[in-house]
């Protein structure tokens, strides 16, 4: 099953910001991988606590974690509904 990535750059976000912060095998790749989900994160609830939430870093992290969350978990319940599997021998 191919699963889509959500790529760094179809937002508009600093993603040298989390650069550091990111495992050094996650920071290499351009599409945000699950090492840093919460380094967005955090600085989407950060934004959402402050309540800056008409602002465009908040928007574009939402944009971001949310086409991550949608595309990782849309195929788990694709997988889920094509039980039974083969049985391995």
């Amino acid at each position: 099953m191919d699963v889509p990535r959500t790529t760094l750059s179809e937002f508009d976000i600093d993603t040298e910001r989390y650069h550091d912060r990111r495992d050094r095998t996650d920071a290499l790749k351009s599409y945000l991988a699950g090492g840093g989900v919460p380094i967005a994160g955090e600085r989407y609830l950060d934004l959402l606590e402050a309540g800056a939430t008409a602002t465009k870093t908040f928007r574009e992290l939402e944009g971001l974690l949310t086409h991550y969350a949608t595309t990782d978990v849309v195929p788990l319940f694709e997988l889920a509904d094509s039980r039974p599997f083969e049985e391995y021998a």
